[in-house]
C-alpha cells in the first residue's frame, strides 16, 4: 500500500509542474522533489528548498539547459546551495568593483579553447 503522504505529494507536485514536468524531475533527480522556489538567476536556473527532506538534501537546483554541469551555477548560488550561508541571494545587490562577471567553464563543449600549434611537425605522415 502507499504512503498517502507519498501520493499527496504526487498529486501536489502534478498540479504545481504538470506531469511532464514532474517526469522530468523524477528522470533528472531520481526521486520526487517538492519544495518552494527560492529564487532564480540570471542564466534562468531556479533554486528549490523543501523542508520535509533530510538535511543536506533540501536545497536543490533545476537548470535551464539539459546539457548541465556545476559550473553553470554562479557563487552567490553556490553559497546558498552548499549551505555557507542561508541567505538567499539578493539580485540587487550591487557587485564589488573586483568581481568579476561570473562565467561557465567550457571545457566540455564546442566552444572550449583549442590551442593550435604554429610550429611544422617534425615527422611527416606516411602516403601509400
Amino acid at each position: 500500500m502507499a504512503n498517502p503522504n507519498t501520493v499527496a505529494k504526487i498529486f501536489q507536485q502534478i498540479q504545481r509542474v504538470g506531469f511532464s514536468g514532474l517526469m522530468r524531475n523524477l528522470s533528472k533527480e531520481g526521486r520526487l522533489m517538492t519544495g518552494s522556489l527560492m529564487g532564480q538567476d540570471k542564466f534562468g536556473n531556479k533554486y528549490y528548498e523543501d523542508m520535509d527532506q533530510m538535511f543536506s538534501q533540501h536545497r536543490r537546483v533545476d537548470y535551464v539547459r539539459d546539457d548541465f554541469n556545476a559550473s553553470q551555477v554562479p557563487p552567490e548560488w553556490h553559497r546558498w546551495l552548499q549551505y555557507m550561508t542561508d541567505d538567499v541571494p539578493n539580485p540587487e545587490e550591487p557587485r564589488k568593483k573586483w568581481e568579476q562577471e561570473h562565467t561557465e567553464n567550457l571545457t566540455d563543449s564546442p566552444n572550449r579553447y583549442t590551442p593550435f600549434s604554429t610550429v611544422p611537425p617534425k615527422i611527416q605522415a606516411w602516403k601509400p
